[in-house]
């Protein structure tokens, strides 16, 4: 419905872009110094290949890449850019809210309330603040909720086609997003704003079709066109048959779907979770409330299936936004600064536990006070080495291990001089070459021995070789490798 330009409305052409662009500076602020989930592989293939093939969030790669491309010419390090990514993502999501949340409230006032609690949501602050998929995703996901919302306040065809498109584009940035149709289907008739005419229906199930099949073609056709550029390898038969899978194997683990709705939905989204319950005490907002909590649901069982480890949230994102919107129908206006207060401190408390259970800083800092980052050569073996690599010292050359004694000993006998060559040269640039004490156990432990033994050739190799000289400092423990002299 079209509202008259009053001083009211006006805004409209800036403000939520103003609002992200704010959001986007104070996730860049925010950045964390510690890597999470699938932050260091998304890195490490990055530095490996200039590329990143993922075989379930075909987009998410591009992205970065294309960032990046941008951005390292002014000597950005890869971890800031893809931090950088997941910060504007979520801020561009966040924009989108806003815009979504003004055609439901009258009044820019509690529209921005309600994009506010998006942006402080400590799930959403946290996945805005690392390197992750779930960051960049949130821009897509705004934009989906933003097309659902148009398709609420003026039902048609063509606004239909448009949510299919944006759905997606959604889900080919992160997979859970083959939810938001069904999600939108069951909230937008629900979201119609009071003055419009209800949908019959017959109606709404015809334009639920159209979205489902404009979903299902765009995703299909858009995979096809990424393959064919050479930007993903899988299909959407791969990622459904290995979604089957995983499920078929990890059914039994639905026993812990209410688990995950503690931890993945009632804490993470704090305190917009609460408010989606305090609206069932409404009449007005009862079915709106009934309707979110049981479409937290699937994501929930998702969860329970796919995830072993606690995500605190990640694959329930989408559903921060209805749930402010309920928040801020419910709650009066003088409690809202105490809700964002509230979010503020559970997402500050998670993003202060999540960095300091890193030593990469105090590493850092050790290594450097000894020698300057010119001055290094990193031998990286586990996930901690390799966010010292990234996060700490991102300007230091380094070799992943990994990559090499994850084939065949035979393999691994034959790279063995090469490996030497590299090191030799290192220390005969000047270079202190360094490998961590838990690097050394890892290849050393059983458990490393992935392939045939061969961590433990590299480090039986690298040991007799090389004279190793301990480096121990607060917040490091290492050795340094020097060149055996001869008889």
């Amino acid at each position: 419905m079209t509202q008259p330009a009053t001083a009211e409305s006006r805004p409209s052409n800036w403000l939520p872009w103003g609002v992200a662009a704010l959001c986007g500076l104070v996730y860049l602020g925010l950045g964390q110094g510690a890597l999470y989930g699938d932050g260091v592989g998304i890195l490490l293939e990055l530095h490996e290949h200039h590329a990143l093939d993922s075989r379930a969030h075909f987009l998410y790669g591009p992205i970065v890449v294309g960032l990046w491309r941008m951005m390292e010419p002014w000597g950005v390090s890869l971890y800031r850019v893809a931090l950088a990514a997941s910060a504007l993502g979520t801020a561009v999501g966040v924009g989108c809210l806003l815009q979504a949340s003004r055609a439901l409230f009258d009044g820019w006032r509690p529209a921005v309330w309600c994009a506010v609690l998006v942006a402080t949501c400590p799930s959403v602050l946290f996945y805005a603040t690392v390197v992750e998929h779930h960051g960049v995703f949130f821009a897509f996901a705004g934009l989906a909720l933003l097309a659902m919302v148009r398709l609420a306040v003026r039902p048609g065809v063509g606004r239909a086609v448009s949510f299919g498109i944006s759905t997606a584009l959604a889900a080919l940035t992160h997979a859970t997003a083959h939810l938001l149709p069904w999600v939108g289907v069951a909230l937008f008739p629900l979201l119609v704003r009071g003055d419009s005419p209800k949908l019959p229906l017959r109606r709404v199930l015809l334009l639920a079709a159209v979205v489902a099949c404009t979903h299902l073609a765009v995703a299909t056709g858009t995979l096809g066109l990424l393959r064919a550029l050479g930007l993903a390898s899988a299909s959407v038969g791969f990622a459904a048959e290995r979604l089957v899978q995983l499920v078929e194997r990890d059914l039994p683990r639905l026993v812990h779907t209410p688990d995950k709705v503690l931890r993945e939905w009632l804490w993470p989204f704090l305190p917009v979770s609460i408010g989606c319950l305090l609206a069932l005490r409404r009449r007005s907002e009862r079915r709106l409330a009934v309707v979110l909590q049981l479409l937290v649901l699937p994501y929930a069982m998702l969860t329970a299936v796919l995830v072993y480890d606690d995500e605190f949230g990640a694959y329930i994102l989408p559903l921060a936004w209805p749930a402010a919107v309920l928040t801020v129908r419910t709650i009066h206006g003088r409690w809202l600064p105490l809700l964002l207060v509230a979010a503020a401190l559970v997402g500050g408390v998670r993003l202060w536990r999540h960095e300091t259970i890193s030593c990469t800083r105090q590493a850092a800092r050790a290594l450097t006070a000894e020698r300057g980052e010119r001055d290094l050569f990193l031998l990286p073996v586990t996930t901690e080495d390799l966010e010292l690599c990234f996060v700490g010292l991102p300007g230091v050359p380094f070799y992943y291990l990994p990559q090499l004694v994850r084939y065949p000993r035979e393999a691994v006998q034959a790279f063995l001089p090469q490996l030497d060559q590299r090191i030799d040269a290192e220390l005969a640039a000047g270079r202190t070459v360094v490998l961590t004490e838990s690097g050394r156990l890892a290849l050393r432990s059983a458990s490393a021995a992935t392939v045939s033994g061969a961590p433990r050739l590299v480090a039986d190799h690298l040991e007799a070789r090389y004279r190793t000289d301990p480096i121990t400092a607060p917040g490091f423990s290492g050795w340094r490798l020097v060149a055996r002299r001869g008889p």
